[in-house]
């Protein structure tokens, strides 16, 4: 194969995924009756955090100062992880470009490399699919707007891949720039802890380099605590910031069940929080089935064990704190969505199908302002 057609074959499929994402949020935009090209329509919500951090620095301050919060909680931009804003703020040094214009640049770039990463380290460039699967899976819309989810997730799929192919060091700097991105990639380091411990237990033994790979997050997460004892002088920021918002331990099967009634209970919240929610799940469990059955059968692959651990934590975390945005949560699970490859051909078809619709729905009402 020449070296033109072996490069099309890495590349051409995951720049195609990317620009039906492209072309179907632009559909979206038309029928929400937004401007395709105006910033409002990328920029909302928490991206306001990301670009103030990335161009005037954190800030923590007393609620006292902040309309409509309890005045003895804190406030500011602390509750919000610096790695996205860091990265504009570089390249605005370099290029000249102004910070809101990079951060959809940079989400968007890092979308193509997501999927990059899914199609050749994960699919083994077959099946365009689940491929596409995985470009409209739960919550990819965050992909393309001024958020970190598609740098996050990228930090992710390298830390499961090195992970699974034994190398410790790409897994451990990969794993503590996604600790150093977002906050969810912590539970990263508790499924590697797992993983390992299971493998000791069958009978392996993990070297010290894959055990050291598993505090990558954690020292990612560690440095987050630093920078903001530097900045703001209270190496607990973060956690006083998001105290605000009343984030518990909750059952995540009533969570789920409360969030699929609202389908069939027809209330007005269906379309955004039941249908994608359901998908989600069905992904997750539907994925650990057919890694278990593929085991049973021994048909199973390398890396199998962690990917569904993934899955099932970055699955179940969010149902447990119950008050975290699932819109975005449920978009880190797009390594567990290659799982659905194991799937017969028309269940795939058919869940590309629902997929494609909720994306639609759901892109339309981020357009709109209507989801946090």
């Amino acid at each position: 194969m020449s070296v033109v057609k072996r490069l099309a074959r890495a590349w051409l499929p995951p720049f195609v995924a990317a620009a039906l994402m492209l072309g179907a949020f632009a559909a979206a935009t038309r029928y929400s009756g937004r401007p395709f090209l105006d910033y409002d329509t990328w920029i909302k919500w928490d991206s306001g955090h990301y670009l103030t951090i990335a161009n005037k620095g954190y800030e923590f301050m007393s609620c006292a100062e902040v309309p409509g919060y309890d005045p003895s909680l804190w406030c500011g931009n602390s509750g919000w992880f610096p790695g996205y804003p860091f990265l504009l703020r570089a390249l605005h040094e370099v290029t000249g470009q102004p910070t809101i214009r990079l951060a959809v640049l940079v989400s968007q770039g890092f979308t193509i490399i997501d999927l990059w990463l899914v199609w050749n380290l994960f699919l083994g460039r077959q099946n365009l699919v689940v491929l596409v699967l995985c470009a409209f899976g739960p919550g990819t819309y965050h992909f393309l707007v001024g958020f970190p989810v598609s740098l996050a997730v990228c930090f992710i799929l390298v830390a499961l891949w090195a992970q699974r192919e034994d190398r410790p060091v790409i897994a451990l700097l990969s794993g503590a720039l996604a600790g150093l991105t977002y906050p969810s990639a912590i539970w990263l380091a508790g499924v590697a802890v797992v993983e390992l411990l299971i493998r000791q237990w069958r009978g392996a033994r993990p070297t010290m380099g894959a055990w050291l790979a598993a505090a990558g997050p954690a020292i990612g997460f560690g440095s987050v605590l630093l920078i903001h004892h530097v900045a703001v002088g209270h190496w607990n920021a973060f956690f006083l910031t998001q105290e605000k918002y009343g984030h518990g331990v909750y059952n995540p099967l009533a969570v789920l069940w409360l969030r699929a009634r609202t389908i069939w209970a027809w209330e007005p919240t269906w379309w955004q929080i039941g249908l994608q929610s359901l998908l989600a799940a069905t992904l997750v469990v539907c994925g650990t089935i057919g890694i278990a059955a593929a085991a049973r059968r021994r048909t199973g692959k390398r890396g199998d064990l962690f990917l569904s651990l993934y899955g099932l934590v970055f699955w179940l975390m969010p149902l447990v704190l119950g008050r975290v945005s699932s819109y975005r949560a449920e978009a880190l699970l797009i390594p567990m969505t290659t799982a659905a490859a194991r799937f017969p051909m028309a269940f795939q078809v058919a869940l590309l199908g629902g997929a494609v619709a909720i994306w639609m729905v759901m892109v339309t009402q981020f357009i709109k302002g209507a989801l946090v």
